[in-house]
């Protein structure tokens, strides 16, 4: 009686333990298919920029609607060097708007920077040069 008692622990114990291996494998991989549908890539963003009439200052603006009133950060690289914050703006409320007005040496280069949020990967988004002749 003993011993058939000790069997049947046993055989349940190795039942949970098996059981147990097998369920975790599906519980990662739904866990992971979750992180996945929250990653919806790079936000959308409308942009344009160029000179502000002949005056040596440039502007930058544009629409950011899934990143309404975040930290729209311009990044400037001066002659190969790296990319160091020059302006901040926040993007508007209601619709997501904005414009940055700026100035710099030749041959700088410019480019947005968006935070991750809402699901939305960093974004980084090449703005142009500054040429001068």
């Amino acid at each position: 009686m003993r011993f058939a008692r000790t069997i049947s622990v046993l055989v349940a114990v190795l039942t949970a333990a098996l059981l147990g291996l097998t369920v975790a494998p599906s519980g990662a991989t739904a866990s992971t298919g979750v992180a996945a549908e929250r990653s919806l890539g790079p936000h959308p963003v409308t942009y344009s920029g160029g000179e502000i009439r002949n005056t040596g200052r440039f502007k930058v603006s544009g629409n950011a609607t899934t990143y309404q009133g975040g930290k729209i950060k311009l990044q400037q690289k001066r002659r190969g060097g790296s990319w160091n914050n020059f302006k901040k703006d926040r993007a508007r409320v209601g619709d997501g708007y904005f414009k940055i007005k700026f100035d710099g040496p030749c041959w700088s280069k410019y480019r947005l920077v968006l935070k991750a949020a809402n699901g939305y990967d960093k974004t980084k988004l090449y703005v142009g040069q500054i040429t001068c002749r």
